[in-house]
């Protein structure tokens, strides 16, 4: 469960791209709802459902609602580039659009002329209607539109040209997550940040297969959100070969995202 490959060299030019925003929510509105800020509510932003209908709920910029549900007047996280799960995909193909909707919501299929505004919030980069899969980019800037050159359901690949980020999702359970490597990559970074409040003996440690990469963070006391890194890389295991397994290992159920940046390698 929960690994994706995000074409970096597509997302680099923008240096804040995918970094959580503070803003307060005018109305309820439900996580992986698209908002635009409709004013100012003290010194944060106003989020308000976007929809198609309107050219007011349509324009841009457009967010994504990062928290489970908000209550009006909430404060609460968006982001301008997300990987979602929220909508089927099995009807669609890698690379297609994703439209706006309304309140919120998201569709693969473009407004009749007429009836709404056709604005474009993101791309398909898996077909598959399996529930929680990761099966679009939320981008409305339209920064990811190129660079998927290829897409395989289940491991929900999509490649860019020498770097790639692997992002595991470990809300599964203490299950290792693993991800295959097409090609040989050197892990360069990694970073975590928590997706609920951390347990007695959590913990996250990146491998190359067997062989640990990083040492193994304590996140038993991390609170949900928290953002953490790791202390050590051993550069013995540090190159992946072609076709070799990249290992996020949790002991106990530890809750969190880590994000793996590597680069080819000859």
């Amino acid at each position: 469960m929960g690994r994706e490959y995000i074409p970096l060299d597509q997302i680099k030019s923008d240096p804040n791209r995918g970094l959580a925003h503070k803003v307060t929510t005018s109305g309820a509105i439900a996580t992986a709802k698209v908002v635009y800020l409709s004013g100012l509510d003290g010194v944060f932003g106003d989020a308000t459902a976007a929809t198609n209908a309107t050219a007011v709920g349509s324009q841009g910029p457009l967010y994504v609602t990062l928290q489970a549900s908000n209550a009006d007047g909430d404060t609460t996280r968006v982001s301008d580039w997300a990987v979602m799960t929220n909508l089927d995909t099995s009807g669609g193909s890698v690379g297609d659009p994703v439209y706006l909707s309304t309140a919120g919501g998201v569709t693969l299929t473009q407004p009749a002329a007429g009836t709404g505004y056709p604005v474009v919030v993101g791309r398909v980069i898996s077909s598959s209607d399996t529930s929680g899969a990761r099966t679009w980019v939320f981008d409305p800037k339209g920064e990811t539109d190129s660079g998927m050159e290829s897409a395989q359901v289940g491991t929900q690949l999509v490649q860019g040209t020498d770097v790639m980020v692997v992002s595991f999702d470990t809300s599964g359970g203490s299950t290792p997550y693993t991800a295959t490597i097409p090609r040989k990559c050197r892990v360069v970074s990694a970073q975590a940040y928590m997706l609920g409040a951390g347990d007695t003996s959590d913990t996250v440690q990146i491998k190359n297969g067997a062989n640990a990469i990083t040492d193994a963070v304590d996140v038993s006391l991390k609170s949900d959100t928290d953002f953490f890194t790791f202390s050590t890389f051993d550069n013995t295991y540090e190159d992946i070969a072609a076709g070799g397994t990249l290992v996020c290992a949790t002991g106990s159920a530890a809750s969190c995202r880590v994000n793996v940046i590597l680069l080819a390698v000859s």
